[in-house]
């Protein structure tokens, strides 16, 4: 495998690989800051709904299954199929 010599393709090769562990380390906010500043983030936040089965919808059409509680009881700070920050989300 080739790694790529443009700055920013590593950087963005790298948050591929760790995205989901990325989404809860408790350095979540700092991370999330750091890839907001390079412009890597989603400009957008990604909302999350709970259906009536207990999953979560993102806002941009993904689905995600927690065993207990939801993406911020879970210390997810960004979603990790888009990379849109959290607010609040909606149950």
């Amino acid at each position: 495998m080739t790694t790529p010599t443009d700055p920013k393709a590593r950087v963005v090769e790298i948050i591929n690989k760790r995205m989901v562990k990325a989404c809860y380390e408790p350095m979540g906010d700092e991370i999330a800051d750091r890839l907001d500043s390079e412009g890597l983030l989603a400009p957008e936040a990604c909302n999350w709904t709970q259906d009536e089965d207990g999953n979560w919808d993102t806002r941009c059409g993904e689905k995600f299954v927690f065993i207990t509680d939801g993406p911020i009881e879970n210390h997810m700070k960004f979603c990790c199929y888009c990379g849109g920050r959290f607010p609040a989300p909606k149950e």
